[in-house]
């Protein structure tokens, strides 16, 4: 094994360091620059703000507070994956557990 002292490794980390600040400033610049890089910021941004208000299912469906429509829409989605679960047989670990209020 080549031990990694010396000043070709010393050279080798400035390079690889220099690229990867290289590829992070186009990363950035495409992200606020071009069309695409816009759009695809304010996605992530969007999507990220949905996956945040994020709440259980179970909690939301037995909380008082909760609107009797949405309630009951929860209590079927439950029982939509519980069916899903005992009959088909179906792995549906942490799918449709939780809920996000799209409505401002």
């Amino acid at each position: 094994m080549i031990p990694q002292t010396g000043t070709r490794w010393q050279i080798l980390r400035r390079l690889l360091k220099a690229l990867g600040t290289a590829a992070a400033a186009l990363v950035v610049l495409f992200l606020g620059v071009t069309p695409m890089g816009c759009y695809l910021s304010r996605a992530a941004y969007e999507e990220a703000r949905i996956l945040a208000r994020r709440q259980p299912i179970a909690v939301l469906a037995v909380r008082e507070s909760t609107e009797p429509a949405l309630r009951a829409k929860l209590a079927l989605v439950q029982e939509a994956r519980q069916f899903a679960i005992d009959s088909l047989r179906l792995k549906a670990e942490e799918s449709f557990t939780t809920f996000s209020q799209l409505d401002p």
